[in-house]
């Protein structure tokens, strides 16, 4: 995979996340420097209707309030959850090399509101511990997921689920008023010494819905990478994200 995967997948399991395992080694290559210019507008909000969030639901996994049913974005990235607020499906698009589309699709089957099947291929335990909700593969304890929550609910730390590679997303916030983070920082290293990479976006919070989640923002993305030829890399990218969501 090359950094635009990585950063696909980045997006989407922010905010957006991805559930599915990726034991694929990544390898990060990135040179250029892009800098999109967009306007800037204060964000903005109807009446806002927030409704309470269960603690530690696959919604607050996802930076998400109230009963959300699914969450698209303008690239084609789309997660959506049931009524227990569990992922049940999510949709990562991104552009290979030669320009064409990808798309990687990953769907759970529940057969609990604390068991599912991750596509038919291997069954996941959802259990709780203290301030931490962890997924865990059966019969392969050592691949598991984990979000770690703060006092107020919110998802401080997060670790997916992709094989032998390790990344770790942490996220801050300004206040303890903040819904969403400010900066969110992924550290991540790849399997049989494949690279590195450290990922810093802050965000900048334009519109909210009218039951309170964000609807555009914009991110700075800072890159800095190094692959399993200790060649280094550094890269920032401005863009705006968009995205509707739906409700039940």
């Amino acid at each position: 995979m090359n950094l635009n995967i990585i950063l696909s997948l980045f997006v989407l399991f922010l905010f957006v996340a991805c559930n599915g395992k990726n034991k694929e080694k990544v390898q990060v290559l990135t040179t250029d420097t892009t800098v999109v210019v967009t306007p800037i507008h204060k964000a903005t909000t109807e009446d806002n209707e927030t409704e309470e969030t269960p603690a530690m639901s696959g919604w607050k996994c996802y930076g998400l309030l109230g009963r959300v049913k699914c969450v698209e974005y303008a690239n084609g990235d789309a997660i959506e959850f049931n009524n227990d607020g569990n992922l049940t499906k999510s949709t990562t698009v991104w552009l290979a090399e030669d320009g064409s589309k990808q798309f990687h699709v990953v769907t759970n089957a529940y057969s609990t509101p604390n068991r599912y099947s991750n596509d038919g291929s291997y069954e996941c335990k959802i259990e709780y511990k203290e301030n931490t909700r962890y997924e865990i593969e059966q019969g392969g304890e050592y691949f598991r997921e984990s979000f770690t929550f703060d006092s107020l609910g919110r998802v401080i730390k997060s670790e997916p689920n992709v094989g032998f590679d390790h990344i770790v997303f942490a996220y801050k916030y300004k206040s303890k008023t903040d819904k969403f983070p400010y900066k969110v920082i992924q550290n991540a290293s790849y399997e049989g010494g494949a690279g590195a990479c450290y990922i810093v976006s802050t965000y900048e919070y334009l519109k909210i819905d009218s039951k309170g989640n964000w609807t555009e923002r914009k991110v700075v993305c800072k890159t800095s990478a190094e692959d399993e030829e200790n060649k280094k890399s550094y890269n920032i990218k401005t863009t705006i994200e968009k995205r509707d969501i739906t409700y039940f």
